[in-house]
C-alpha cells in the first residue's frame, strides 16, 4: 500500500528529527526560561505523536477493511517511551 509506505518514511523522518530537536541537553544554566522551553518542545512533540498515532490508526483500519496485514509503527511507540523519560527528567531538574 503505497500511504504505509509514505507514512513510514514520514515516521523515520519525524524520529530522526526527534532525536536531533528533543530537549535531551542544554547548554545554558538551567532557569525557567529554559526549562518553559523544554516543556514547550515537550508539548509540541506529544501533540505530534498524537496525530501520527491518530495516522496510524486510521492506516490499519484501512489494511483491516481490506483484509491487509497490520503494519506495526515501533517509531511512535519509541518515540512516545523516549518523552514519557524525557519529561520525568524535566520535572526532577525544574
Amino acid at each position: 500500500m503505497e500511504r504505509s509506505k509514505e507514512f513510514k518514511i514520514k515516521l523515520t523522518k519525524f524520529k530522526q528529527n526527534y532525536e536531533k530537536d528533543a530537549p535531551f541537553n542544554w547548554t545554558d544554566e538551567i532557569n525557567e526560561k529554559v526549562i518553559d522551553k523544554a516543556y514547550e518542545n515537550i508539548d509540541n512533540l506529544r501533540d505530534t505523536i498524537t496525530n501520527l498515532t491518530e495516522e496510524a490508526n486510521q492506516l490499519n483500519d484501512l489494511e483491516e477493511l481490506f483484509n491487509l496485514q497490520k503494519s506495526v509503527f515501533n517509531e511512535i511507540g519509541y518515540c512516545q517511551s523516549k518523552l514519557n523519560i524525557l519529561k520525568e527528567l524535566w520535572d526532577i531538574a525544574s
